[in-house]
């Protein structure tokens, strides 16, 4: 598969897990931050293809180190930092704690900022790319040059 494709395919797999994770939000399911971790993880994927950069299915939920992964002339690089908290709601988050509780998940109103954050950087970056965000479109990104700071 071309990268084109597969940028836009990350991008586009993004917005679903934005649109799944607000309406899971309005509901008051504990999954909408597991959705918005999602969708924070295929920005990083649609960007790394852009640099060449591949990471195994076990570093997929390691938001932190496949951004750090991203070369530091990234445009978008220091801007994912902020959603890396996002992390902790991957793997452990979906299961009971050792003793049978579970973990608290985020306050609406963070999650709320972090999927309205999430939502601009995903626009800026198929706006880069060039990318129709809708699911069903077929076209690849217009490009798969790598987003640089200015």
């Amino acid at each position: 598969m071309s990268a084109e494709r597969l940028i836009a395919s990350h991008l586009r797999l993004a917005s679903e897990s934005l649109a799944a994770a607000d309406a899971l939000m309005r509901i008051g399911n504990r999954y909408a931050v597991y959705q918005a971790e999602q969708a924070v993880g295929q920005l990083i994927l649609a960007l790394a293809q852009s640099e060449n950069t591949a990471f195994t299915r076990s570093q997929h939920h390691q938001l932190d180190a496949m951004r750090r992964a991203l070369p530091d002339a990234n445009a978008f690089r220091d801007t994912l930092s902020e959603h890396t908290w996002l992390e902790a709601y991957a793997t452990s988050y979906r299961y009971p704690k050792t003793m049978g509780g579970l973990a608290d998940p985020p306050r609406t109103d963070k999650l709320r900022d972090t999927l309205s954050a999430v939502a601009h950087l995903l626009r800026e970056v198929a706006a880069h790319f060039a990318v129709d965000l809708d699911i069903d479109s077929r076209k690849p990104a217009a490009h798969p040059h790598p987003p640089r700071s200015s």
